[in-house]
């Protein structure tokens, strides 16, 4: 197939799309040597000085504007119409994150009440009661979807689940907990590059026992009970025979005794530390 002219309609650019994604359109009529021609061009073609262009090319009025795939429609033998679509697009990696919040619901194991002040949650003996009792707390969830030129599968392994060492958004380091990551391509089409949509779920645990420090929010609570167990006889906390019963233990030395003031008698809770502390500085999501 040998094309023997290129005439164009109009050259300018014209109002269309949105604010976001911009169009335009030239119009060409191409002629072959064929009469039996099918219009199965390969772009770019030119003739007599005129160039229909292949796809990312920059518009010849303005370079903002990047050329799509021609469309060819038949008019005659030898004869086609040939219109190529242009979209001038923000950078999407300027345009700012979109913000949500949420919430995530969770059962939590208490052993002091909301009244002011607070009331230990025992039974009439000072006994905690086992298992524990518990309430639906609600903790905030950020999430934070952004535009990326990169995205590192190797940052999810590093971060996931972690906690930030750092204060974050506002709370005490050790507050948040980055508990989602996901990630996209995203293909601009008319040649432009490649880029990411990632999405951030972070939550906030606000919640916890005011004696707890902040960088413990996400520690795991567990009611310190078992078998074996101490007595104070005497005056000392003495190791007894385990008798079979399950026995909620004093933290601070591990003693059952009741005989002892509340005050004296210490924590029942165990803390141990379930997420590892990052320092999300690297990812760039602070506020």
């Amino acid at each position: 197939m040998s094309v023997t002219s290129i005439r164009e309609g109009y050259t300018s650019v014209e109002a269309g799309g949105t604010a976001e994604l911009r169009t335009a359109t030239r119009v060409f009529t191409v002629t072959t040597s064929s009469p039996a021609d099918r219009g199965l061009f390969t772009w770019p073609i030119s003739a007599g000085g005129v160039t229909i262009p292949a796809p990312g090319t920059e518009h010849p009025d303005d370079e903002a504007y990047s050329s799509g795939l021609p469309a060819v429609a038949k008019r005659g033998p030898g004869y086609f119409d040939v219109r190529v679509p242009y979209e001038a697009a923000a950078d999407p990696l300027g345009e700012p994150a979109d913000i949500s919040w949420s919430s995530s619901e969770r059962q939590v194991a208490y052993d002091m009440d909301l009244q002011d002040p607070p009331v230990a949650v025992v039974n009439s003996m000072g006994e905690p009661f086992d298992p524990p009792l518990t309430r639906v707390v609600r903790d905030p969830v950020l999430t934070i979807e952004r535009n990326q030129a990169a995205y590192e599968p190797e940052d999810q392994l590093t971060y996931g689940d972690s906690v930030s060492s750092e204060p974050f958004w506002g709370a005490h380091a050790g507050r948040a907990r980055l508990l989602n990551m996901q990630a996209r391509t995203v293909n601009p089409g008319y040649g432009r590059s490649l880029y990411w949509r990632v999405r951030y779920e972070i939550a906030f645990r606000m919640r916890t026992p005011p004696d707890l420090p902040p960088a413990k929010s996400w520690w795991r609570a567990v009611l310190n009970q078992g078998y074996r167990f101490k007595r104070l006889v005497g005056g000392e906390a003495k190791e007894m025979q385990p008798d079979g019963i399950l026995h909620v233990l004093r933290v601070s030395d591990s003693v059952e005794d009741r005989t002892l003031p509340e005050a004296e008698q210490g924590d029942v809770w165990l803390y141990f530390q379930e997420c590892a502390e990052e320092n999300w500085a690297a990812l760039g999501l602070e506020a």
